[in-house]
């Protein structure tokens, strides 16, 4: 029994020797062996069979591995790991033909006899250690030539990564490793294409550190790593070429990213930032970007022209940027709004309301029917309208939409904390759009008023649809006095149109009065009307003010038989000036202000838009200086021609507008000081006693414009003045606090 047993020892061995060398099983078949197996395990022999086996398969694979190269040459390392390979498909065979001693082995160690046999193989390379160092360090250097462009084995790299995970070992000995030298590739070479591209943008270096993460995605993809592996391999690569440098990447070209709308490289910048977990650092250079590039727009200039259009520009890229770069992140768009509301209402608050206003009086003001800026002329019939009405068409600069020029300035008012600057100033353009008639239509104009109050409330935009209000009881008070016997009995003996805008004081900004000698026929029909207005509402009075007034005057030019005739859309004033040239052909400056009555400063800009304009000359002037002197002489030009039948004669704005809009910042003041009045009363009436900080932060969290604390704390000074408010000082906190007086 004993000489059979050791004879099929004998067998046994020879077995596991053929499976190791790929030869023919000696003695038999692969079945005759599993008998065998399945006899011993019968007769309670398992334990030491396994034993045995595991001594026998150890015994082979150090031969099998001895007899290998461990050279790091590229043949040496493929053959190796070719070896290694193979003893792996050998233990699958052995455990298939011991599969009999599955039971007994999960009761000892709870696994499966493959398990078992790959943990020994996995013991044997680490006791022997110069193989598995050999295949570990081939393929790390498979990997470091691939990224220095070299051609390599991919075929041989994959097959020692698979070693590597059917042992195990992958997570253990090749990841960490395969991890620290990708880290210190990544910070070399980023180092080094920095140096080389010294000049390089943002962009082109956003491109490098694609190109290193595709390639490095690529090998791992094509050589069989674990997708975790390759995630953590990116991580590497953006921690080293991004966050580390992070603060100097964005130091440089960033802003220029933002404001040149290049979405691709801000959307990558993005994903860097996110994947690292630097969102805030980026969202902090993104608002930093519009701040820097909003204050730069407002110290660049003070024209309108060119301030207004560039903010839009700047809305338009950072909010492109935001939804096309960013995914439409809501702390982005925190960031752009409190960017653009810092640097918009940084300095001055009431600069961009000011200016805001001016771009909008631009968009929705037009010429009537003909050349804006152009002139007027006399041997004229005159008819006067002071009424509002749609003009044929709008004259909008390069044809832009009218809706979209609003729905632009809009955004800009969004962000401007001085909307009570903005709202006195676009009062003020709106009076003159409205009762000159340059306005593109009122459609346009409600259609503003109505998006300003779903902006800020019906409350704020109360004037503005108060002077609609009125210009729509003047239609129907024009529509009864035409009506009267002694209206209809004056027009059809002067053959002239009259509609008069009666306009309530408080709802429209106040305009200043002038005695002038008014021409006969309207001044005829200014007392008519008068009369009829104050027998219609006992007790008011009427104020008129010819510096808002509009007409159309009809000129003949040429001989009889060869005349043409023009009208002109023109100022009262430019009306009665070129009125004068009916009686004479030549006239000196004197004479016509003495005839006319017209203020000085405001006459001689009269004169100007008259004589001035290079393309519809009304009157020539004896001298070719710029202001109109005292000592001009104007004369009728007869030869005047032009191609249009009706002419829009522009006015020149006086110099005095500096001052004009000084008193819309001072009412604006006052109306301020008004409202932080209130507010002070209002809180301290409601809780009876503050302290000095408390009463601050409560006003400015009540005020609807950017209150500064100089401000408030006058207006409490004043109250106390006025004994609403009594200061008292606790002397043992040293605390300043107010109390209400009721």
């Amino acid at each position: 029994m004993r000489i059979r047993n050791r004879s099929l020892k004998v067998t046994r061995v020879q077995a596991v020797s053929a499976l190791c060398q790929r030869r023919p099983l000696p003695g038999g078949s692969k079945q005759a062996l599993c008998r065998h197996v399945e006899a011993l395990c019968s007769l309670g022999l398992a334990e030491t069979l396994l034993q045995e086996l595991l001594q026998d398969v150890a015994l082979q694979l150090r031969q099998q591995l001895s007899e290998c190269s461990v050279d790091l040459d590229q043949d040496g390392l493929s053959n190796l790991v070719a070896v290694a390979l193979a003893m792996c498909g050998v233990l699958t065979d052995v455990s298939r033909i011991y599969s009999f001693l599955d039971s007994a082995v999960a009761r000892k160690a709870d696994a499966s006899l493959y398990e078992v046999l790959r943990g020994h193989f996995r013991r044997v390379l680490l006791e022997t250690h110069q193989p598995l160092d050999s295949i570990l360090s081939g393929a790390l250097r498979l990997i470091h030539e691939h990224r220095q462009g070299k051609v390599v084995d991919k075929q041989t790299l994959k097959s020692a990564i698979q070693l590597f995970k059917i042992l195990d070992l992958y997570t253990v000995q090749l990841e960490p490793q395969l991890l620290e030298e990708t880290a210190t590739f990544f910070c070399k070479e980023s180092s080094i294409w920095l140096e080389e591209h010294e000049l390089a943008k943002l962009p082109d270096f956003l491109a490098f550190v694609e190109r290193c993460l595709a390639a490095e995605s690529s090998l791992g993809e094509e050589c069989g790593m674990l997708p975790s592996t390759m995630m953590q391999i990116r991580a590497a690569g953006q921690k080293e070429m991004i966050q580390t440098r992070s603060e100097e990447l964005l130091s440089v070209g960033f802003d220029d990213l933002v404001l040149d709308v290049q979405v691709e490289a801000l959307a990558i910048l993005y994903q860097h930032f996110r994947d690292i977990g630097a969102l805030p650092v980026l969202r902090r250079a993104y608002g930093d970007a519009l701040r820097k590039a909003g204050l730069n727009v407002l110290e660049s200039s003070d024209d309108f022209k060119v301030v207004i259009p560039s903010i839009e520009r700047l809305i338009s890229a950072a909010q492109e940027v935001l939804s096309a770069a960013f995914l439409d992140d809501c702390s982005f768009g925190i960031a752009l709004k409190e960017a653009l509301e810092g640097s918009l209402n940084s300095r001055s608050a009431k600069k961009v309301a000011k200016l805001l206003a001016r771009h909008m009086d631009c968009v929705l003001r037009s010429g009537r029917g003909g050349v804006r800026a152009g002139v007027a002329d006399p041997k004229c019939s005159q008819s006067f309208s002071q009424s509002f009405s749609p003009p044929e068409r709008a004259d909008l600069e390069l044809g832009e939409d009218a809706e979209a020029c609003v729905q632009r300035a809009i955004q800009i008012f969004r962000y401007i904390a001085a909307k009570d600057a903005f709202e006195a100033f676009y009062r003020k353009d709106l009076a003159r759009r409205l009762l000159l008639q340059r306005s593109i239509s009122r459609e346009a104009e409600l259609s503003v008023a109505l998006k300003l109050r779903g902006e800020c409330g019906s409350a704020y935009t109360a004037g503005i649809e108060g002077m609609f209000q009125n210009l729509e009881i003047s239609r129907v008070l024009s529509e009864s006095f035409e009506a009267t016997a002694q209206a209809k009995q004056l027009l059809d003996e002067t053959g002239v149109e009259f509609v008069a805008s009666v306009l309530t004081a408080g709802r429209w900004p106040a305009q200043p009065s002038a005695d002038i000698s008014i021409p006969s026929i309207p001044f005829r029909l200014m007392t008519c009307f008068t009369n009829f207005y104050q027998r219609q509402h006992t007790g008011r009075s009427l104020s008129w003010c010819p510096a808002l007034g509009q007409c159309v005057l009809r000129a003949t030019y040429g001989a009889a038989g060869g005349q043409t005739r023009k009208e002109f859309v023109v100022s009262h004033f430019q009306a009665m000036v070129l009125l004068c040239f009916n009686s004479a052909d030549s006239l000196c400056f004197g004479d016509i202000a003495e005839a006319t009555k017209i203020p000085q400063a405001d006459l001689q800009l009269t004169l100007q838009s008259l004589t001035l304009h290079k393309a519809v000359k009304i009157l020539l002037r004896d001298s070719a200086e710029q202001d109109v002197q005292s000592t001009d002489r104007f004369t009728y030009n007869g030869g005047f021609t032009h191609k249009l039948h009706r002419i829009t004669v522009a006015t020149i704005s006086p110099k005095e507008q500096l001052q004009e809009e000084d008193a819309v910042e001072q009412r604006v003041v006052g109306s301020r000081q008004h409202e932080l009045d209130a507010v002070i009363i209002r809180i301290m009436k409601a809780k009876r006693k503050l302290s000095h900080s408390e009463l601050l932060a409560d006003v400015l969290a009540s005020v609807r414009f950017p209150a500064e604390v100089v401000d408030i704390k006058r207006r409490i000074e004043s109250l106390i003045d006025r004994e609403y408010l009594e200061k008292h000082v606790l002397h043992d906190q040293g605390i300043a606090c107010y109390v209400y007086l009721a």
